[in-house]
């Protein structure tokens, strides 16, 4: 927690957040955002699409704050750290295609059902 700079000069001042606080910000403030639609009985591709949605985004949040993260600790190391946040891209597009794909499945099978 930071500390308020109190002096005789005027308010109080807040001490400005560095690149990481500001990034860790804006990852919490899209995660509020992001809030999973609720599903009611059985699953219908809509709910599948919506979910895909809502995990791109919480995804791409995530990935930017690691990329954050890695860049503002590589910066104050003596060491090379490697960057290993583009396999979170792989890794998210997976997740995700599996609800796409599944969202495809139910078009096939609601298809199929009205023949």
């Amino acid at each position: 927690m930071r500390e308020l700079v109190i002096t005789n000069e005027g308010p109080p001042r807040r001490p400005r957040l560095d690149e990481l606080e500001l990034a860790h910000l804006r990852l919490i403030t899209t995660l509020a955002g992001e809030c999973p639609n609720r599903i009611v009985g059985n699953a219908d591709r809509f709910d599948l699409m919506n979910r895909a949605a809502h995990l791109t985004a919480v995804f791409a949040a995530v990935t930017a704050y690691a990329r954050a993260a890695v860049a503002d600790t590589a910066e104050a190391l003596p060491i090379i750290l490697r960057d290993e946040t583009p396999s979170l891209d792989g890794a998210a597009d997976d997740v995700v295609d599996a609800f796409l794909n599944a969202q495809d499945r139910m078009r096939d099978l609601a298809a199929a059902l009205e023949e």
